[in-house]
C-alpha cells in the first residue's frame, strides 16, 4: 500500500508538529510515505539516508488563495494521478474534489466550523475576513463531501463539522493526535515559585480567539494581592499584523499596565519542553480550537493547567486541569491561587495528567489508527470505529 501526503500548508503551528510526528511515526512502523512539504519546511530530526520517507518540496504554499486552489486542482490532482499511489491523505483542512485515488481527509485547523466561533469571534472581524472564513469553511467541507474518510482531532470539533454539514456523518471519525515524548522527559522542573515569582505561561500562536487578555488581568489581580508575577506569551509582534483586530491586541498587550511582568516571543518546538519546566502554571485562555496541542503538551509535562470553561478544553483535559469562567479574569486569578496555596492538589493533577496523556494522546495510538484506516479503505472496509 502506498501512500501520498500532502503536507503543502505545513508552515506554522500544529500542522508543522503533526507532519513532523507523521513523519517520524512512519519510520518507526516502517511504513513508506510520499509526502509534499512548503519548501522551507524543517525537519525537526534528519531522516536517515535509504528510508521509505519521500520528501518533496513544493512553492504552492506561497501561493495566494485562488492560485493556490487552481494549482492543487489541476496540478496536484496530477501529481497524486502519477505517483500511483493507493491512498491519498490531506492532512490540513482541504482536499481533492473528485480525487483519482481514494481520499482520507483531516480537518484539524478549520476553526469557524465552530458554532462558538461563528457567533462571538466572526462578527469582530473584518469584512474581509469573514469572508475568506466562509469560503475556507465551505471548500473544507466540499473536500470531506469528496473523501472517503473524514478524520477529526476530537469529539468537538466531530459536533461542529457535523451540526454544519450532517450528510458526513457516515464517514466521520475522531482519531485525536498525539503528543511527541520529549515532553514526557524527566527534565528537572522549578520547585513552585523556587524565586519567590509565579511563573504563568501561555504557549501559541496569535489568532483573535485565543483571547490572551484575560491572563494578563488576572496576572495583575495577582499583583495587586502581593504576589510576584510573570507571563510568559509565546506570541510575536508580526503575528498580529494577519488580522485587523491585531494591532489592537497588541497595543492592549503592550500597554504598561502589563509591561512589568510580561515577556513575549516565540520559543522552538525542540525547546518547549525545557520552557515548560519552568514553568508554575499553564493557563490556556483561547475560547475556540479544533484540538488543542498546547495544553496535551503541558499535561505530558505534568504542568498544573488552568484553562477556560470551554467544550473542547474539558474534552482534551478532562479532570487534569482547571477550568474558569471565560472573561472572567477574578476567577481565573482565583484558580491560580488556589494552586498555588494547595501542594496535595498540584500532586493530583500531575498523577492524572500522565494518565491522560499515556491512554489518550500518543502518537503510536494516533498513527496506528490512521494506518487501520487506511488500510480499511484500500481493502474495501469501512473506517475502525470511533475511539
Amino acid at each position: 500500500m502506498k501512500i501520498v501526503v500532502n503536507a503543502i500548508s505545513a508552515q506554522t503551528g500544529g500542522i508543522v508538529t503533526y507532519t513532523n510526528n507523521l513523519i517520524q511515526q512512519a519510520l518507526t512502523h516502517e511504513i513508506p510515505l510520499v509526502i509534499f512539504v512548503p519548501r522551507d519546511f524543517k525537519e525537526l530530526r534528519p531522516i536517515p539516508p535509504g528510508s521509505d520517507i519521500d520528501i518533496r518540496r513544493c512553492h504552492a504554499s506561497s501561493f495566494g488563495p485562488i492560485r493556490r486552489f487552481l494549482w492543487e486542482q489541476i496540478v496536484w490532482r496530477r501529481e497524486v494521478r502519477n505517483s500511483k499511489a493507493d491512498i491519498l491523505y490531506s492532512s490540513a483542512n482541504y482536499g481533492l474534489l473528485f480525487s483519482p485515488i481514494p481520499q482520507v481527509l483531516m480537518i484539524q485547523g478549520e476553526i469557524s466550523f465552530d458554532p462558538f466561533y461563528r457567533k462571538h469571534t466572526l462578527p469582530l472581524l473584518s469584512l474581509g475576513e469573514r469572508i475568506a472564513a466562509a469560503l475556507r469553511r465551505r471548500l473544507s467541507a466540499a473536500s470531506a463531501r469528496h473523501s472517503d474518510i473524514v478524520v477529526l482531532p476530537s469529539r468537538t470539533a466531530m459536533e461542529n463539522v457535523l451540526s454544519y454539514s450532517p450528510s458526513l456523518k457516515s464517514k466521520t471519525i475522531v482519531n485525536w493526535p498525539g503528543v511527541e515524548e520529549i515532553f514526557a522527559e524527566d527534565l528537572a522542573k522549578r520547585p513552585w515559585k523556587s524565586n519567590g515569582k509565579l511563573n504563568l505561561f501561555f504557549h501559541s500562536v496569535y489568532y483573535p480567539h485565543k483571547a490572551p487578555h484575560g491572563l494578563l488581568k488576572a496576572a495583575h489581580i495577582l499583583k495587586q494581592q502581593g504576589d510576584d508575577v510573570s507571563v510568559r506569551l509565546t506570541f510575536e509582534d508580526r503575528d498580529f499584523e494577519n488580522w485587523d483586530l491585531g494591532p489592537d491586541d497588541l497595543r492592549t498587550l503592550r500597554q504598561p499596565l502589563f509591561a512589568d511582568f510580561l515577556t513575549m516571543g516565540r520559543i522552538n518546538h525542540a525547546d518547549l519542553p525545557a520552557a515548560l519546566s519552568q514553568q508554575d502554571v499553564f493557563v490556556f485562555p483561547s475560547l475556540s480550537e479544533t484540538f488543542g496541542f498546547p495544553m496535551v503538551e503541558a499535561m505530558a509535562a505534568t504542568i498544573p493547567i488552568v484553562a477556560a470553561d470551554t467544550r473542547i478544553n474539558r474534552e482534551i483535559c478532562g479532570d487534569a486541569a482547571l477550568y474558569y469562567e471565560p472573561d472572567h479574569p477574578e476567577e481565573l486569578a482565583q484558580r491560580i491561587r488556589e494552586l498555588d496555596q494547595n501542594p496535595s492538589l498540584r500532586a493530583s493533577f500531575a498523577d492524572r495528567q500522565r494518565a491522560r496523556v499515556r491512554e489518550k494522546y500518543t502518537w503510536s495510538l494516533h498513527f496506528e489508527k490512521l494506518i487501520q484506516d487506511f488500510r480499511n479503505l484500500y481493502a474495501g472496509h469501512p473506517p475502525s470505529a470511533m475511539d
